[in-house]
């Protein structure tokens, strides 16, 4: 009988469930209100903007509005969720929280709670361990806070490195003046020591200033530390970047106003001599610019330069064809863009060979 009745009740549940319509915003007068897929008005136009969420769905239903030219948040019903006091509303992933920003400050609203978790008074928030832990900033300083604001790592770091375990526990090293402290998820310091090289202040922290889309996700990219010992005082750290398939993080260093790649280990990987040194998504690898606008290109699985700068332009193949790879998968390649007129190649990234037309 108890399993007839539980049985009984999920069927109803899951009718209620069917039984919601999608909605949807709706445009009138200038003014925003929503719909739903039968044409039922389900929030007049009040507002004057209305936008739903990537992760919206028809049982959450959260949807960002602007009211007075300032940002709330209001549910599948037009009931408001989060008031209409802030400069800009982020909806995290799974729905718990949502970032609110007020005057270049940030805090945490708790979606589950109905309230206001971690009060506006941060630089930045950045959610880690699917939004289990937070990386803060206040001033110049970092720690780790967990959505309730219990603080397990006090904000006094340079930097926090949040380090995901196998075993599906998270470690996080702090940084403070060459002092490595490593904490659990408790708060606990577990280890401690000195590391040896030498660091200044923009070793690694270009990521973290940049001006971020909250409309976007971003994973920001714990920092390389430069070892002076090795590339001397003189180098700095531009910009950190990351092999999303292997995990490798490479270094971009400057010298005046030429660039150069290094290893987690501090090593060159390339003079530093380049004009530029490009990140592109489309493309695998980085892009080098040398003089006269030409562009090379290094292998972040090989970790050295693959083509020199002798190209007009590199670039995906997969919309190109050619002769020369007309039975190989084109995404294998990269197009390459010659000095001479009309001139067009390819590259085959698994053996580096090049092909070129004719002469």
């Amino acid at each position: 009988m108890k399993n007839f009745i539980l049985l009984f009740l999920f069927i109803i549940s899951s009718n209620i469930l069917l039984a919601q319509t999608r909605i949807f915003p709706f445009k009138k007068n200038n003014t925003w209100g929503v719909i739903d897929e039968n044409l039922k008005v389900i929030k007049e136009p009040t507002f004057e903007k209305l936008k739903f969420f990537i992760n919206h769905d028809s049982l959450n239903a959260l949807s960002y509005a602007a009211l007075n030219s300032r940002a709330g948040l209001i549910d599948r019903d037009g009931n408001i969720v989060i008031p209409f006091d802030y400069d800009h509303i982020r909806v995290w992933k799974n729905i718990t929280a949502a970032s609110l920003r007020i005057d270049n400050k940030v805090g945490v609203f708790d979606l589950k709670k109905g309230k206001i978790s971690i009060p506006v008074l941060y630089k930045l928030i950045i959610p880690y361990a699917n939004e289990k832990y937070l990386l803060v900033k206040k001033d110049d300083n970092y720690g780790i806070s967990d959505i309730s604001h219990r603080l397990i790592v006090p904000v006094k770091y340079s930097f926090v490195e949040v380090m995901e375990q196998k075993d599906g526990s998270v470690k996080f090293k702090a940084n403070l003046d060459n002092l490595i402290k490593v904490y659990n998820e408790n708060g606990k310091v577990i280890k401690s020591y000195t590391k040896k090289e030498k660091t200044t202040k923009e070793d690694g922290l270009f990521f973290a200033d940049m001006d971020i889309d909250e409309d976007n996700d971003f994973v920001p990219i714990p920092p390389i530390y430069l070892d002076s010992n090795k590339l001397g005082d003189e180098i700095g750290l531009y910009r950190t970047l990351k092999d999303d398939m292997t995990g490798d993080r490479f270094g971009i260093v400057h010298k005046d106003r030429f660039y150069g790649l290094i290893d987690e280990e501090s090593n060159l990987l390339t003079p530093i001599e380049y004009r530029k040194i490009i990140r592109r998504h489309k493309i695998p690898g980085i892009l080098l610019q040398g003089q006269d606008r030409l562009y090379g290109w290094f292998s972040m699985i090989k970790k050295k330069v693959m083509l020199p700068t002798e190209y007009k332009k590199i670039e995906a193949s997969n919309r190109f064809s050619s002769l020369n790879n007309r039975d190989k998968k084109v995404e294998n390649y990269l197009f390459l863009n010659t000095t001479e007129k009309d001139g067009g190649g390819f590259f085959e990234l698994k053996t580096g060979k090049v092909f070129l037309p004719k002469k």
